[in-house]
């Protein structure tokens, strides 16, 4: 990608030193993958099932394919089947459904009353209409991969491949909450530079936390950095 914003002439500061900044990249992704390699050799050891809300993006289908050879997690996909298995013909991968992942289909999924009554009784309370909890359990990816997992038919999911931050961690909030001893969701990012990893929290919830806030959020950080193995 460098090389070419170079040879358009779009790049402002031209890499003079090419094997230099390759070198870079390199020791970057070997920080990365070795920052990785706990929680990959502990999935490995018992690969859990992992629902991917955006799973007709092309990013999705993928780090699937990775998580399959690597024998990392087990996909579950909601999205359209014609529409995944177009773009996994047109990507070239090697995974077919049924046989490396599932796919939970918005359109049609046996579940789907028993889906939005779970969802309507969870938030009655909070305005939502029957009609409304329908079309939001028909149309809506991050709910319904919430609700996959509020009910336990899966181990965990990953959303917000794309769309707003905040709107994805409302529904995360609505149906799935938080654990028992929290007072609210915190968050937490991860940064790897030369001099070191650093973990920052809380990133992206709390504008303004108190010191009780501050406190909680930092506990539940450093046990999420433990899983790291550090």
């Amino acid at each position: 990608v460098a090389k070419a914003a170079m040879d358009s002439k779009i790049a402002n500061n031209p890499i003079k030193n090419f094997e230099a900044y390759t070198e870079k990249l390199r020791t970057h992704s070997l920080r990365s993958n070795m920052l990785m390699k706990p929680i990959i050799e502990r999935a490995q050891r018992k690969p859990k099932d992992l629902v991917f809300a955006e799973g007709e993006d092309e990013r999705i289908l993928r780090a699937s394919q990775l998580l399959i050879d690597e024998n990392i997690a087990r996909p579950i996909l909601v999205g359209r089947p014609n529409v995944i298995n177009s773009r996994i013909k047109k990507l070239g991968l090697r995974i077919r459904v049924n046989e490396h992942f599932s796919i939970t289909n918005p359109e049609s999924d046996p579940r789907y009353d028993s889906y939005w009554l779970s969802y309507y009784k969870l938030m009655e309370r909070e305005g939502i209409s029957p009609d409304l909890a329908r079309t939001i359990i028909r149309t809506n990816t991050t709910a319904i991969a919430a609700m996959m997992l509020k009910r336990g038919e899966v181990d965990a999911m990953i959303c917000g491949t794309h769309g707003d931050y905040p709107w994805h961690l409302k529904h995360i909030i609505d149906i799935i909450g938080v654990t028992k001893g929290v007072s609210e969701l915190s968050a937490m990012a991860t940064l790897i530079f030369e001099t070191g990893t650093f973990f920052l929290c809380d990133t992206h919830i709390t504008d303004d936390p108190n010191v009780n806030q501050i406190v909680e959020s930092g506990s539940l950080s450093i046990r999420a950095v433990q899983n790291f193995g550090i």
